[in-house]
């Protein structure tokens, strides 16, 4: 009807229709206004569409999946070039660096990070363009007066890009060094124990640290403090 009082030349759309053996089928109309022997006609095409519509709601339902899957991480999510260039921030999630504004696509590693650990990063970022593996190291950065330590995770992405997946594990090496330290010191007096005194008598032979001494002391009435 539009067609024919001139208000609308072409036309595409989409519909769904039921086959001749009984499936529906998603197509898609072409059409369009012409004069076919002095005669106002309509010319078009109906194309099945079934097969791309099942892989573009594959693609949402995929894409809908890892973007759950983004937000429910606890990291942060980097895409970047094989010289360290942000290419696209996906989450930012502890990492509050990446918050800076010259943390922004077009610029690099070096605006936000110091020196040498832009330097590591970029350093383990070829290592894994070139084995095609997953590179993995930690750093400290101080932030707001506080030591944190990252765990980054570099992930090849395509012929020069790479995912970088930062995770803050300060709590985690806080909890690491504290059971360390409950592990060679004696819970009473604070002192280093027999565990602490074996490590060091292996790191002494390891090493090579000899000769070495050792003074065995006792002390008067410990046995009647304990």
């Amino acid at each position: 009807r539009q067609r024919v009082e001139g208000k609308e030349q072409t036309a595409s759309y989409e519909f769904r229709i039921i086959r001749k053996e009984g499936r529906v089928a998603e197509t898609h109309a072409f059409s369009a206004v012409c004069m076919i022997g002095g005669k106002f006609a309509i010319i078009g095409t109906l194309i099945d569409v079934t097969e791309r519509k099942a892989w573009e709601k594959a693609l949402r339902e995929s894409e809908r999946k890892s973007s759950a899957i983004v937000r429910a991480m606890p990291d942060a999510l980097v895409r970047l070039s094989g010289d360290g260039t942000f290419l696209e921030i996906i989450s930012t999630k502890g990492s509050p660096s990446l918050t800076n504004p010259l943390a922004s696509v077009g610029n690099s590693l070096d605006s936000i990070w110091p020196q040498d650990i832009a330097g590591k990063a970029r350093g383990y970022i070829a290592k894994a363009l070139v084995s095609g593996e997953a590179q993995s190291y930690e750093y400290e950065l101080r932030w707001q007066d506080c030591l944190r330590t990252k765990e980054v995770r570099i992930l090849p992405y395509a012929e020069d890009e790479v995912l970088l997946v930062i995770r803050d594990i300060s709590e985690r090496k806080d909890m690491e060094r504290m059971l360390e330290s409950m592990s060679y010191h004696d819970a009473l007096t604070g002192l280093y124990n027999r565990a602490f005194f074996n490590q060091e008598l292996y790191r002494a032979s390891r090493d090579g640290l000899w000769p070495i001494g050792i003074i065995v002391a006792d002390v008067d009435g410990l046995k009647t403090v304990n």
